[in-house]
């Protein structure tokens, strides 16, 4: 009995260990939950002055709020303030931010000297500029020929030199505006712009060179000319059979849809097909065929070419000359050198390759001596890949939404109505506007539990809640069951793995 009990305590002594050797890190479980740990981004310090100091640990923050020492003072990105504290009391390292932009997307990511990564985010830009721009010009228009008519003016207005879209500028700014407000948390001491160059001829023939630069799709032909004698002079769609002798030009894909006035793009059509059509696409008309032979637009790397230069521009304004730029090709080299995923803020942090400064020590350093050339070569090729990959933290998500319209003409008039829909200026309802990040603690009834999202206000003052796709998830609830979470400032906040991963709504029982 008594070595029975021994070994049964044997065992269980055994056990105790083993599961004591998991815990201090011996086992799986510990590398599990520090790899969820480092995948945080790091949390945002002010001083009591509201002067930035160095990024801490989350855990640190925790710590730093439950004993009084910090208040939050903003939740996305996460940011405390120190009551005690000031930056002359503190010791401030350099950190860099590293910007990788593309059509759609902009990263951003905050780096240590040390090539710790405090912090990355993804900023999603706005592409419904056009679309809002198009119903505000025909809303102007059509309440110009009602009140009184006058012919439209198009050729009285210059664009000035360096002109962009609005589409464009609008993702400038966001890139910009976004710096501006990382330098006012963090002590921001450089950024890195990495700009990309499209050949658009060589992305539809990688054999082109030389003069057949010159000798493109329209190379003699004016472009109706062209497309007459592409479709032998009669409509794509009906192929004559309407009887319609007045051919025009048709865009396969409605340039309000996104179409471009690519060649590729334009048909020739008969009037009377052409109307029909009106904004579908050639497959939602019934002819598949026809979409097929579209090739995929090149807008976004017409973008990119037009952004290129802007951009550093726009931060040079921002930063002053504490702006370096680099290449896409060398953020490839580190990325693919460090086995990483192709995501924006990746890139971003990839950006740091300190190419230009470390050849130019090298050289200075040549001429004295030989084996402080190699080291320094040594230094030039690890400093950018000292990032691991358990540094690499989960991206805050930031979706561009704008801040209102200017517009007041919500419908035109009917026959009903007879008057048209003019929306409030008003925008405060009890407390709220929406676009408010809340919290809804709903006691009772259909929608029972509590949510985090995003309001959509009434003057009712029962009001609907969406996350942060935009889909609604309850309707109709009392003003009273929300808290305000943060004032909306034109952007969406969420959490993700990377451009491809939207954060969603938050629900627990109540």
């Amino acid at each position: 009995m008594i070595c029975g009990d021994g070994k049964n305590k044997e065992n269980e002594g055994g056990k105790e260990i083993k599961e004591m050797r998991e815990v201090t890190g011996n086992g799986d479980k510990r590398k599990k939950r520090r790899r969820r740990k480092t995948q945080l981004n790091w949390v945002f310090v002010l001083d009591k002055h509201k002067k930035p100091l160095m990024p801490c640990h989350p855990a640190r923050a925790r710590k730093l709020l439950k004993k009084g020492r910090a208040v939050v003072h903003r939740l996305y990105p996460f940011t405390i303030r120190l009551k005690d504290r000031t930056v002359g009391e503190s010791v401030l390292q350099d950190i860099e931010e590293g910007n990788y932009s593309t059509s759609t997307f902009t990263g951003k990511a905050l780096v240590r000297e040390d090539g710790f990564v405090l912090f990355s985010a993804i900023i999603e830009h706005r592409n419904d500029i056009p679309t809002s721009l198009t119903r505000r010009r025909n809303y102007r228009r059509s309440r110009r020929s009602r009140l009184r008519y006058r012919a439209p003016r198009f050729n009285n207005r210059r664009r000035p030199k360096g002109w962009l879209t609005p589409t464009l500028r609008s993702k400038i700014n966001n890139v910009c505006s976004w710096s501006l407000r990382l330098s006012k948390l963090a002590p921001i001491t450089g950024y890195t712009v990495a700009t990309t160059k499209f050949d658009t001829q060589k992305l539809q023939n990688p054999e082109i060179r030389g003069v057949e630069y010159q000798h493109g799709t329209l190379y003699g032909y004016e472009v109706k000319e062209y497309l007459l004698e592409k479709y032998n002079h009669q409509c794509v769609y009906c192929k004559g059979e309407s009887g319609d002798k007045i051919l025009e030009i048709d865009h396969v894909i409605p340039k309000i849809r996104g179409g471009t006035d690519r060649i590729t793009n334009l048909v020739i059509a008969c009037r009377t097909c052409n109307r029909l059509k009106g904004n579908k696409t050639a497959e939602e008309f019934g002819f598949p065929e026809v979409q097929k032979q579209c090739k995929k637009p090149l807008k976004s790397a017409g973008h990119m070419n037009a952004m290129r230069y802007a951009i550093v521009e726009a931060m040079k304004k921002v930063a002053g000359s504490n702006v370096r730029t680099t290449t896409f090709a060398a953020v490839k080299f580190v990325r693919n050198k460090l086995g990483l995923p192709n995501q924006p803020h990746i890139n971003a942090m990839c950006a740091f390759t300190y190419l230009e400064k470390s050849k130019t020590e090298v050289e200075e350093e040549e001429e004295e001596n030989q084996s402080k050339q190699t080291k320094q070569a040594r230094v030039m090729v690890d400093k950018p890949f000292r990032f691991k990959l358990k540094n690499i933290q989960k991206p805050l998500l930031i979706k561009a939404k704008g801040r209102g319209k200017h517009q007041r003409c919500l419908s035109q008039p009917t026959k009903k109505t007879k008057k048209p829909r003019i929306a409030s200026r008003k925008k405060m309802y009890y407390g709220f506007q929406s676009g408010d990040m809340v919290k809804a603690v709903i006691p009772k009834g259909k929608y029972k539990g509590v949510y985090t999202g995003i309001v959509a206000v009434r003057s009712s003052g029962y009001f609907d809640l969406k996350d942060f796709n935009g889909r609604r998830v309850a309707q109709g609830i009392s003003y009273r069951h929300f808290r305000l979470i943060q004032r909306f400032d034109g952007y969406v906040y969420s959490f993700g793995d990377g451009c491809n991963s939207p954060g969603t709504i938050r629900n627990s029982s109540y």
